[in-house]
């Protein structure tokens, strides 16, 4: 108790200070109505007045409307570097609109000081915005400029040809090494010279092999006869076959004995083309035979370069089997999807929901149905698709949209039973999310099995209601059906009576007569 009256005494010379300042400052801005508005300036002159206020009038409009749109572009552009401009911006800006409405009100009223309080409030706001903008000039002044950023993008396509000429010279480099050696070998005298050249060319080699031996795809070098020359590990893997073995072999072992005729064309039309390069997956998918004599499928990136007179065609083969797998599987699971969703009894939809600018959810739109959709409803599939809920059934309750739209915000699955309007039927349904935005609806048309449990709720309502007795058994005579009016005939309540034989209500003398009833 003493703390709170200690807080209470505390709180109270703030609370006086607080009433004396509201009390001065109504005090001080009561005193704008001795002065007289401006209208008294313009003498009161329509055509002037008029302008003004008309002009003002116009620049508030246009300065409200720019910092809404800057709070737009702030919230919309989640990249921008520099935010706070924005937001300094928009409060100096709806500052200069708030002077120019001040300007309006002093035409006929005289509140000059509180018009002088929004100019200072601007000016505060404006030198603010102006002095935290100064520093930030050098940061701005840094960021690349659209320009700088093709200037850039320009240099790295310029060392991407760059660097593609440089492979290509070095191609060219060993190509020219191997004319030298062939050279040197004819020349005696330079014997020293050509040991040098072959230890650099040996070690270029080297440096080559280890690139080619270690590479993920089989690389197979063949002349021009189709002879293989170069046979790496990764090739010896692929076709389950040794480079020993390999090396000096048709290439055409390696190739279906049903393609052969073909590749031969292949290779002489690429090899008149004069083309260096064809990448990879332009012939498509191809088949490759490995040793054991199993097929598999490929693709095939092909090179050709020309040394000492001669051509040699490289090829890096990619086994494409776990690709093509995964490609036939995900088109059988397809498929069968397709065909469950097409066959399916119950009626399927999936919808997209539609959000308000509160970004709450109004509608659902028809992205797919399936053949059964049209059963159970009775609408067209070409009527629907692309179309809202309350476009395609206008007076739909809204129970339907608010428990999809929690579906959809919540992602709980739910299952009810529901009557549509609009459409005359019940609907038994389930509805669950699939992703983000959009869900999921299994339905079946239930109307006729509502028909029926009406009339056999009506139907026991009137038993049950009925003075008389009315009672139904089993084929082997026990009770299983017992009204109030049996009740009152025979004493017995339906606790009692059903589940029981309907012997008990026959006196001894006459149960024989059981059976006939």
């Amino acid at each position: 108790m003493a703390s709170r009256l200690a807080k209470a005494g505390i709180a109270i010379p703030p609370a006086a200070a607080l009433l004396w300042t509201f009390d001065k400052a109504s005090a001080w801005l009561s005193q704008s109505t001795d002065f007289m508005p401006h209208g008294y300036c313009y003498m009161w002159d329509p055509r002037i007045v008029w302008l003004h206020v008309i002009s003002d009038g116009l620049i508030t409009l246009s300065y409200y409307c720019i910092p809404p749109a800057l709070v737009y572009l702030v919230l919309r552009r989640r990249d921008l570097p520099f935010k706070w401009p924005f937001w300094m911006f928009g409060l100096f800006i709806l500052g200069c609109g708030t002077t120019h409405l001040m300007e309006i009100w002093t035409v006929w009223r005289a509140y000059y000081v509180l018009s002088g309080i929004v100019k200072a409030l601007t000016a505060a706001t404006s030198v603010a915005t102006a002095v935290m903008l100064i520093p930030l000039l050098p940061k701005a002044i840094a960021l690349p400029s659209p320009e700088q950023l093709r200037r850039s993008n320009y240099e790295l396509r310029v060392q991407v040809v760059e660097r593609e000429r440089a492979e290509q010279h070095l191609r060219e480099t060993l190509a020219e090494r191997e004319r030298t050696l062939a050279e040197l070998a004819d020349r005696k005298s330079a014997v020293q010279e050509l040991q040098l050249t072959q230890v650099a060319l040996r070690e270029s080699q080297d440096r080559l092999n280890a690139v080619i031996q270690s590479a993920m795809d089989a690389i197979i070098t063949v002349d021009e006869r189709q002879h293989i020359l170069l046979f790496n590990t990764a090739a010896e893997e692929m076709f389950r076959c040794p480079a020993q073995e390999a090396l000096g072999s048709p290439l055409g072992r390696f190739i279906p004995e049903r393609f052969r005729a073909a590749h031969v064309g292949h290779y002489q039309r690429f090899h008149e083309s004069g083309a260096t390069r064809r990448v990879m997956g332009r012939l498509g998918v191809l088949a490759a035979l490995r040793a054991d004599g199993t097929e598999f499928p490929v693709d095939i990136a092909i090179s050709q370069v020309e040394t000492a007179g001669k051509k040699i065609f490289t090829a890096i083969v990619r086994d494409v089997s776990e690709r093509q797998r995964t490609e036939e599987a995900l088109q059988e699971s397809e498929q069968r999807y397709r065909l469950l969703f097409s066959e399916m009894v119950v009626g399927f939809v999936l919808f997209e929901v539609v959000y308000d600018e509160n970004g709450k959810p109004c509608d659902q739109r028809y992205l797919e149905v399936n053949p059964a959709f049209e059963k159970h409803t009775g609408l067209p599939r070409d009527r629907v698709l692309g179309r809202t809920i309350r476009e395609v059934l206008p007076g739909i309750e809204p129970f339907w949209i608010e428990t999809y739209g929690k579906v959809a915000t919540t992602g709980e699955s739910v299952h009810f039973e529901s009557y549509a309007q609009p459409l005359q039927r019940w609907f038994e349904v389930t509805a669950f999310r699939t992703h983000q935005g959009h869900l999921a609806v299994t339905f079946a048309d239930v109307s006729e099995r509502k028909r029926v449990e009406e009339a056999r709720e009506w139907l026991a309502a009137v038993v049950e209601s009925s003075d008389d007795a009315i009672i139904s058994k089993t084929l082997d005579g026990t009770i299983n059906a017992w009204n109030r009016g049996a009740e009152k005939v025979f004493g017995y309540s339906a606790s009692e009576a059903v589940g029981k034989r309907m012997l008990m209500l026959f006196p001894p003398d006459r149960i024989d007569e059981e059976s006939d009833i």
